[in-house]
């Protein structure tokens, strides 16, 4: 006879089996994931309007004109496909080729939640437990501060996503006697998923939790090099033009040390596994109710909430205490790997493993790796309540005292603190005063005391509701069917008053119109400058009518990059937020770095990048509730997108070509300077009449035609410099030059004619070969089945 569903026993049929955990999942993904469903919403997140959507959103215009190699709208031009940020060989973000991007990405995160669930429900029953236990494990992964949160992030939440998956097919890889090709076949596409999706360290976390598990058994550990192998195969069109780019990019030969501690996880911060909102609410700093800042690196979390949920997280401990735990030596790897390289520089050791360890030095913001440990706590919870149960069946309780009695002193010790903060707020004035990186005035401090003194009391709260919940299992007399209950309306309870705030949507029309500022120009056929890399007068806005939204809107009415994208706006010379600039354009970033300061040479230089706009970014003290957050100038200096010059003058160098430009006129209709290592050094040739006639731009293809009298023309065309562009006339190649900006200068021949350029990236075209090889080994080592071995009687 089947056991009750309370007492973690069997559903009674398959097709409850099979229906229960996409019902339970439906209820829990509805509340905190469904108002993305709902048409004509869009999520609103710190980093989504202005960096994932644009990107997804130029990569489906590009599509629409072939393969989509080139984004010509970011820096003057740059690759696309060997930049991870677009997730372009993800097949899931393929859904913006279909759908409006702010919709598909909408449903995209549904999708991600879901996929997270089912993979927490299908690794949790792997390991044993019950279908209690389970839609434990994968509500408290779905809904956990820790994952919500990451929406403002939307590839590194769609990378954990996978994990529970990846976790899943390693247990049955190293689990498996003799057939252990299947699950590892398996393992290998979740880590191709989450190398796809193009968040490096969702990558890292995915192979050291594997690296956990296989750690424990030592004697099967060579199995996951065939995973590895296999999604390094897979994911090798999205990773071949990668690792080429990084060797040219910012990151190449490792950050340092102090570039890549940045946002690390200060230890007072772990209070928030049982605290959620000890140093305010990060979702409210805008109303000044958040006063951790001064702790943080850039006055804010990188990873919005660590609160696992207060019974996830002593069941969690419950559970690293019992011996019989399953896996409990990869759960405990996984919290102390996550835990040591979460807290970033200040871990002693963190310089040590940043210079030794390769991967790690070329990647930021350290409380992403937080994210290993954190994602431990939920199947450790479920295993704990799982251990519970048999502990109860056994008459083997005692070890359970050890979990209620930190329950009781979490319960004391946050009704205390409520309790005197109500009558004595002084103390918590204190608090928030040192913690907060803003001048807080006595209204600030009035409803900070109040925020705080509410959540110690809620804490107080939850912790006696978790100690009800254990109790419930040690009293023998309680039903276990009833605890179960119990256990659930705590857990949803505790976890959607801390998590459903997480998730924030505006209207999708606000982000589909474009913001007033871009009235005072027109940007067809030419670029803007926007100086967010120079403005250094802090972050502050005006709040307006819309607290909680004023930093997003000021980000869009001001268009940082890469919001214009959204609106069909081309830009240049902006800072390079995923460290992903090539060679050539950090060359012209600095460029305009050292003229920054000079109005006369910015304006030249930023007009040769066809520039005719920079939008200035006002300060907070010249802004008005409702008014623009920047101002338009308008270049009188800028330039067309191709232009022919007089003279051009050959340098063998690009050093010596830089500093002869620096000390010309800066007109660059008249005289430029391009890099020809071959030929005498300064020599100058005119060419004066040539002009362009007609030109034609289709992504990573431009079609120029021209007329040049005399001897020809030296035509300079304002995109970024890079190898992989072609040039032909006619059929044949035609030789192009780096210009000391960093741009392409060809020499045409006189008469009439039709310019093609075209970029390529051989890299791309390497990737694909490889992963064509990984889908063709992926069939037999899928299907194969080893032949039984004949009997001999």
């Amino acid at each position: 006879m089947a056991q009750r569903l309370g007492d973690g026993g069997a559903l009674n049929t398959p097709i409850q089996r099979r229906l229960l955990p996409a019902v339970l999942g439906l209820a829990a993904i509805a509340p905190f994931y469904g108002p993305l469903a709902v048409p004509g919403n869009a999520l609103a997140t710190r980093d989504f309007a202005f960096f994932h959507l644009p990107l997804r959103a130029a990569f489906a215009r590009l599509v629409g004109e072939g393969l989509p190699l080139w984004n010509p709208w970011l820096h003057g031009g740059q690759p696309l496909l060997s930049n991870p940020s677009y997730g372009a060989f993800y097949p899931p973000n393929w859904l913006v080729l279909l759908v409006e991007p702010v919709t598909a990405l909408a449903w995209l995160v549904i999708f991600h939640a879901a996929v997270a669930w089912a993979g927490a429900w299908a690794l949790t029953r792997r390991l044993g437990a019950s279908s209690v236990a389970a839609g434990l494990a994968a509500f408290a992964f779905v809904a956990g501060g820790f994952f919500v949160s990451l929406l403002h992030a939307y590839t590194l939440f769609a990378g954990l996503a996978w994990l529970p998956w990846t976790l899943w097919a390693t247990v049955r890889l190293l689990a498996a006697d003799t057939a252990w090709r299947r699950p590892a076949v398996m393992a290998a596409m979740t880590l191709a998923a989450t190398l796809l999706n193009g968040e490096p360290v969702t990558v890292l976390i995915s192979g050291l939790a594997l690296l956990c598990f296989a750690a424990t058994t030592l004697r099967r550990a060579p199995r996951v090099l065939l995973p590895v192998a296999l999604a390094t195969l897979l994911a090798a069109p999205q990773l071949v033009p990668t690792f080429e780019r990084l060797r040219d990019s910012p990151r190449s030969g490792g950050l340092a040390v102090d570039q890549a501690g940045v946002w690390s996880t200060p230890p007072e911060r772990l209070a928030e596994l049982v605290v959620p909102r000890l140093f305010g609410d990060a979702m409210r700093s805008e109303e000044g109710l958040y006063f951790g800042g001064a702790l943080l690196d850039r006055e804010f979390p990188y990873v919005l909430s660590l609160y696992p949920g207060l019974l996830v997280f002593l069941l969690a401990i419950w559970a690293l205490s019992r011996g019989d735990t399953a896996w409990r030596g990869a759960w405990l790897l996984m919290l102390i790997v996550g835990l040591g390289l979460g807290l970033g520089r200040f871990n002693p050791l963190f310089p040590w493993l940043v210079e030794s360890v390769p991967l790690l030095g070329q990647v930021r913001y350290p409380e992403k790796f937080l994210l290993l440990a954190l994602a431990a706590l939920p199947f450790l919870a479920a295993l704990g309540w799982q251990g519970l149960v048999e502990a109860r069946r056994g008459g083997r309780l005692a070890r359970l005292d050890v979990a209620l009695v930190v329950a009781g002193l979490l319960a004391v010790a946050a009704g205390v603190g409520a309790l005197v903060a109500a009558r004595d707020p002084a103390w918590l004035r204190h608090m928030l005063q040192a913690g907060s990186s803003l001048q807080l005035s006595p209204e600030g401090l009035s409803r900070g005391t109040s925020l705080l003194a509410r959540e110690l009391g809620w804490s107080a709260a939850t912790a006696l509701a978790s100690l009800a919940v254990l109790l419930s299992v040690r009293h023998r007399r309680w039903p276990m069917a009833w605890a179960a209950s119990l256990l659930v309306l705590v857990v949803v309870g505790d976890l959607w008053r801390v998590g459903h705030s997480l998730v924030r949507v505006r209207p999708a029309l606000e982000l589909a119109t474009s913001p007033p500022l871009v009235s005072d120009f027109t940007p067809s056929g030419q670029r803007i400058f926007v100086d967010e890399m120079f403005y250094r007068s802090g972050g502050q806005v005006l709040l307006g009518d819309q607290p909680g939204m004023a930093q997003e809107n000021a980000k869009l009415g001001r268009l940082d990059p890469y919001s214009g994208l959204l609106w069909g706006l081309s830009y240049a010379l902006h800072e390079d937020f995923d460290l992903m600039l090539t060679g050539w354009g950090r060359h012209a970033l600095e460029r305009l770095r050292q003229a920054w300061g000079d109005p006369w040479r910015t304006a030249r230089l930023l007009g040769a990048w066809n520039v005719h706009h920079l939008v200035l970014r006002l300060p907070t003290d010249q802004q008005v509730v409702g008014g623009p957050p920047a101002r338009v100038l308008d270049n009188g200096s800028g330039l067309p997108r191709y232009r022919f010059v007089r003279t051009v003058v050959f340098h063998r160098d690009l050093e010596s070509a830089v500093a002869a430009d620096w000390e010309g006129a800066g007109d660059y209709l008249l005289v430029d300077h391009w890099v020809r290592p071959e030929g005498a050094d300064g020599e100058a040739l005119e060419r004066p009449r040539a002009e362009v006639l007609q030109v034609s731009e289709a992504g990573s293809r431009i079609a120029l035609a021209f007329r040049a009298a005399g001897e020809g023309g030296f035509l300079v065309a304002a995109i970024t410099y890079d190898e992989g562009w072609s040039a032909e006339l006619g059929g044949e190649p035609i030789e192009i030059r780096p210009t000391a900006l960093g741009q392409l200068g060809i020499a045409l021949p006189p008469g009439a004619g039709r310019l093609e350029l075209r970029y390529r990236d051989s890299s791309v075209f390497i990737g694909a070969v490889l992963g064509g090889v990984g889908w063709l080994l992926l069939v037999p080592l899928l299907w194969w089945r080893r032949r039984p071995t004949p009997s001999l009687a």
